[in-house]
């Protein structure tokens, strides 16, 4: 199912939409990891926002709280 961009709010802010380029290049830049990695992401944890971002920080110990540790480009 695809965004609705009329509805705004929190309801849709816990979920990701990999159908949504801009959602996905959001999580790229977010966690400095390519497109692949974070479809990889979508598969495995659905579309729930918090667990994507929690497999993402694991994977690659970035984030934006988190800053750079000199984590690797990879799962």
């Amino acid at each position: 199912m695809a965004d609705n961009m009329n509805y705004r709010g929190s309801r849709d802010r816990d979920r990701v939409s990999g159908h949504q380029s801009y959602e996905v290049r959001h999580l790229c830049e977010k966690f400095g990891v390519e497109k692949q990695i974070v479809m990889d992401a979508l598969r495995t944890c659905g579309n729930n926002r918090s667990e994507i971002e929690e497999y993402l920080k694991q994977r690659t110990g970035r984030g934006r709280t988190g800053g750079y540790d000199g984590a690797r480009n990879a799962p």
